[in-house]
């Protein structure tokens, strides 16, 4: 029950006139009673009695009379059982990112969500069906509750440290209402509305695919506060992407966003440890040094100073070391090559060996020369005349002679290897013009932008391509390949390079990339170094060999055979183990 127009209550004064009417008009006149008449005394009381009886109930009609105009006048509504709305079906779309962990006048951003949403619940009724989804959390099934239950959902979400898609949520909701069977839908969106969350489409765009509910009204709540001057640590990475050595010290480079007039505190965490301090203004990169490690496990984090959110004021990192790796010496003594692992091994960055010895991490292979016995047991003898050991990863070179290609893409395919060598499309002979290209695409941790290649022989991919273990590195401005990582057919890894380490081909050997680029292969070119980690949120699959996974709070996820892929809401580290032995982190 409700008053749409209460002003009008003032009038309820009025009914103070016929109760002052009734007053006034009582009878004031002096009674005297004759001896004489008394025998008529019972008659006239009776009669009395019958008239302040019409009397009376003559001023209660009067009064209600008014009280009903009053009433009138104030629109009184009166609710229905079925809270005067047909049976609706709402689909909740609740942000739970890592956004909304922040702090606004002593409250989180989720706990403003999470009350919004329960007040759009007030007037549901028992025929009204819901869905809540949790923004940050696609992977979790959603079934229709009632009032009731759709209350304790989103009183029970809490934030997870990843980020929202609210555009795949309002495609989930709107097929959800697709297929309800109610006279009337709506979506409650309550987000903070980030802009990571909401994509490149409008949101009426996203919501109005095709279907029954394709114009269900979408109802966003707007108006937060602004976030004010917030931090983060915005990126991290260890020995300059390279593999971390063991007995060595690591350096950490990280970089801080935030506002530039100010100065924060980072701190670097080993194994739980403070192990360096640093000043940085926002926007400013730093670098800190880890203590020597031996051979094993580095693990740690970098954490800046607690603002509003402080879920972006840490990142961690989990690595293996290694002693310097074991590379054999490749043939030609005089070669850029040679000469850069001969610098990297009097710098103990490598340590170099005979052609043919079992231990290698690598082994450079110029012209594929010994590539057609990798992976079969006895199968061909390289220039060394030492059997080839399988499973070691090869790094392939092209000739700098054209017509020894074809030998090459032999090799290749006696092994396996899904991709062959052309020569570049130019003129033959003295009118042939060179042609100068650059990077356009660099996801290797290397500075190669300023990279020149002339006349970079074009890797071409054959056959299905092996998503799982292909990888293209760095791609030239003519759209082709520069560096591959795949696996030949035994499983054997095989980095491919465009063009031979000389100085007429590029200017690489010339340049200061060439000792990193060089160790960055050495190291196995990110097969076996410093990864790039994984977003909260993206799918960690566990390796074969592992039987557990270990979340960074401690809960231990048991691989139950069928699917060995685990969603992530947690940012830290996560450990794989067989039996009580880590196998990765």
């Amino acid at each position: 029950m409700s008053l749409l127009s209460p002003l009008m209550l003032l009038a309820a004064a009025a009914l103070g006139v016929p109760l002052a009417l009734h007053l006034l008009h009582r009878d004031r006149r002096r009674e005297v009673i004759f001896p004489a008449l008394r025998y008529l005394l019972r008659t006239e009381q009776d009669h009395a009695r019958r008239i302040r009886a019409r009397q009376a109930l003559l001023l209660t009609l009067r009064l209600l009379a008014v009280l009903l105009l009053v009433l009138a006048g104030a629109r009184l509504a009166l609710g229905s059982a079925r809270g005067g709305h047909p049976p609706t079906a709402v689909v909740v779309i609740l942000d739970n990112s890592m956004s909304t962990q922040r702090v606004i006048e002593g409250e989180r951003v989720l706990d403003l969500l999470k009350r919004q949403a329960l007040a759009g619940l007030e007037a549901a009724t028992l025929e009204d069906r819901f869905w809540v989804l949790r923004a940050a959390d696609p992977w979790q099934t959603v079934q229709p509750l009632g009032a009731a239950g759709a209350r304790a959902r989103i009183a029970e979400t809490e934030a997870t440290d990843g980020r929202a898609d609210l555009a795949e949520a309002l495609r989930r909701a709107s097929a959800l209402l697709a297929d309800a069977e109610t006279e009337a839908a709506e979506i409650h969106l309550l987000s903070d509305l980030q802009r990571s969350a909401l994509g490149s489409e409008p949101i009426s765009v996203v919501a109005g695919v095709s279907g029954t509910r394709s114009g269900a009204p979408i109802l966003i709540l707007t108006g937060l506060p602004e976030a004010g001057r917030l931090h983060s640590v915005a990126e991290l990475e260890l020995a300059d992407g390279l593999a971390p050595l063991a007995g060595r010290r690591t350096s950490v480079m990280v970089r801080v966003d935030g506002p530039t007039d100010t100065t924060v505190s980072v701190r670097l965490y080993v194994d739980g440890e403070v192990a360096g301090v640093t000043q940085l203004f926002g926007g400013t990169r730093g670098v800190l040094t880890t203590p020597q490690v031996d051979d094993g496990w580095l693990t740690g984090w970098v954490e800046a100073d607690a603002d509003a959110l402080r879920a972006d004021n840490r990142r961690w990192f989990a690595v293996r070391t290694s002693p310097p790796p074991v590379i054999p010496r490749p043939p030609g003594d005089e070669s850029f090559l040679a000469i850069a692992l001969e610098t990297l091994a009097e710098a103990q960055r490598v340590r170099l060996t005979a052609p043919g010895d079992p231990g290698a991490a690598v082994r450079w292979s110029p012209e594929g020369v010994g590539l057609e016995g990798v992976g079969r047991e006895g199968a061909g003898r390289e220039g060394s005349g030492a059997a080839p050991a399988a499973g070691v990863p090869r790094i392939v070179l092209p000739p700098r002679d054209p017509a020894r290609l074809p030998a090459l893409n032999r090799r290749l395919d006696e092994a396996g290897v899904s991709w062959r060598y052309e020569t570049p499309g130019s003129v033959p002979g003295p009118l042939r013009e060179s042609t100068v290209r650059r990077v356009a695409s660099n996801t290797a941790p290397l500075a190669l932008e300023r990279l020149e290649v002339t006349d970079p022989t074009r890797l071409r991919p054959i056959g299905d391509p092996r998503q799982d273990q292909e990888r293209v590195w760095v791609t030239l401005d003519d759209a082709t390949p520069w560096l591959v990582t795949t696996e030949t057919r035994a499983g054997t890894p095989v980095v491919l390079l465009a063009h031979p380490l000389d100085d007429v081909s590029s200017t690489l050997p010339v340049s200061s990339a060439m000792l990193p680029f060089v160790e960055w292969l050495s190291g196995g070119a990110g097969l076996a170094t410093v990864g790039p980690g994984l977003e909260v949120g993206a799918a960690l699959a566990l390796p074969n060999v592992a039987d557990t996974l270990v979340l960074p709070d401690g809960t231990r996820l048991a691989a139950d055979g069928i699917s060995r892929r685990f969603p992530t809401a947690q940012a830290g580290i996560y450990s794989a183990r067989s039996a009580n032995s880590v196998v990765a982190m």
